[in-house]
């Protein structure tokens, strides 16, 4: 239903305006259904793929539809779930960050991109979707200064868990803390209850995407944006 709803009239769910979809719940069903399908055999990856062509797709669309003139954070109201913050482009830009479609490497593990076989469509279609999503990022945040952003609170669990990780957090990390080493010359993200904070994910992203080549004018910009934040 809600792919159908993406299809033919999208919007952003919000209790300051009542658009029909919840991008949430679509994210999230478009993964975990690629990842109860599998890739046992041929039939099922390919079923896997265009689960996550859809969870792709989602992406965008949420993206185009909390571009829009909500405050980042209301310092104003302080119960969280009814802060004008939480409709806006700061609740998802943790489902919009670069590093979804990356290699991830945590510190209990790593986990493979989702998006690598973008490549077997086309030679170099991968880096375009990274390159894309990094300007993506950039058009919806990097437009607003850290003063604007609420931040992350370890102490408040009004949303369900302390807020750093939270599933409905819109708040940036306080201060960033380095990466770790993960032992092969590379850097892993550390993790709370296996969840990474969007400060972790932040610089993870951008060290992997200058691995991979990405475009060197976006990844300039998104460094500014993490020193600026942070």
């Amino acid at each position: 239903w809600y792919q159908l709803q993406m299809s033919i009239n999208p919007g952003g769910q919000s209790g300051w305006v009542n658009f029909p979809m919840d991008w949430p719940y679509l994210t999230a069903f478009d993964e975990y259904l690629a990842m109860k399908v599998g890739d046992a055999t041929p039939e099922a990856r390919a079923a896997q793929q265009n689960d996550y062509v859809r969870l792709f797709g989602a992406r965008i669309k949420s993206a185009q539809y909390v571009n829009n003139d909500i405050v980042l954070y209301d310092p104003a109201q302080a119960d969280l779930f009814a802060n004008a913050g939480r409709y806006g482009r700061a609740q998802v830009a943790k489902h919009l960050a670069t590093t979804n479609y990356l290699d991830r490497s945590y510190d209990f593990g790593q986990g493979g991109s989702l998006y690598e076989f973008f490549d077997e469509i086309q030679a170099g279609l991968y880096l375009q979707i990274v390159n894309g999503s990094i300007q993506q990022f950039l058009s919806l945040y990097a437009g607003y200064p850290a003063a604007q952003w609420r931040r992350c609170d370890p102490a408040n669990t009004q949303l369900g868990e302390p807020e750093p990780i939270a599933g409905f957090r819109y708040c940036l990390d306080a201060a960033k803390t380095p990466l770790g080493d993960d032992g092969n010359g590379g850097y892993l993200m550390h993790t709370s209850d296996y969840r990474a904070t969007t400060e972790q994910v932040e610089q993870y992203g951008l060290w992997k995407a200058t691995q991979l080549g990405a475009e060197p004018t976006r990844l300039a910009a998104w460094s500014d944006w993490i020193e600026a934040m942070w």
